[in-house]
């Protein structure tokens, strides 16, 4: 009713505004209650709870690395490091998509590939592309790191769709940050507005507090990968 349109035909970017509008959506969904429980072949149920998992896994080790931030036992540098280990950004269906090279086998991997070629929206695969294109000129950057000429590819990349589809784009890249825990949330809100001004490199390595605190740990290599090494080694830009 929000959209005019069955839900099936909603893009990423409306499913998760109409959850965060309708709690009980939400919650069918994750309860399989309703149409939910009937919706969708084995494959789709499977992958629904697939998907739901490999985020799970991002936000929890997001947050953790945040509060571990937030006390002071560890610096921007070293936050920064520990997103290498999730693919921040994507949809729940494409940070599956690489959580399944590392997590599943190949036949498993081709069958998420050719259900996102079939039921992908094609703003959906535009903003796909653009975090494909993005995390391969992270992973390929040396330092120092040429931002310029990577903002510029990244808009060249955006400006070769129309409008609406760029527009959907810049929604899209930081509308993930919406549903994250609590101190995650606060923490990404405040490393994407202190990239745009430059205040996010201030007192990059050092430490909010020099009292002792916890220890950190850093999460399992098993979660949600960026794909590759390199440049995601030292930090991330956004």
């Amino acid at each position: 009713a929000d959209y005019g349109q069955n839900y099936s035909e909603l893009n990423q970017l409306e499913i998760k505004e109409l959850r965060r509008n309708h709690t009980d959506l939400a919650e069918m969904e994750l309860k399989g209650e309703g149409e939910f429980a009937d919706r969708g072949t084995d494959f789709e149920q499977w992958f629904f709870n697939y998907q739901q998992d490999v985020i799970e896994r991002r936000d929890n080790g997001l947050e953790f690395a945040a509060q571990a931030l937030e006390n002071g036992s560890i610096s921007k540098y070293e936050y920064d490091s520990q997103r290498k280990y999730y693919r921040t950004g994507y949809s729940a269906a494409n940070a599956a998509m690489y959580s399944a090279k590392n997590d599943l086998d190949p036949d498993s991997v081709k069958s998420i590939e050719n259900w996102l070629s079939e039921n992908q929206t094609p703003e959906d695969k535009a903003l796909s592309d653009y975090w494909d294109l993005y995390s391969d000129l992270m992973d390929k950057s040396s330092l120092p790191v040429d931002w310029d000429s990577i903002d510029a590819q990244l808009k060249t990349f955006i400006e070769k769709y129309d409008s609406e589809t760029q527009e959907y784009i810049k929604r899209g890249i930081d509308d993930w940050i919406n549903d994250l825990p609590e101190t995650a949330k606060k923490v990404e809100l405040e490393r994407a507005a202190g990239i745009e001004d430059d205040s996010w490199w201030d007192g990059y390595r050092d430490k909010k507090v020099t009292t002792p605190s916890p220890s950190y740990v850093q999460p399992s290599s098993d979660t949600t990968q960026t794909g590759g090494t390199g440049f995601f080694d030292t930090y991330v830009r956004k």
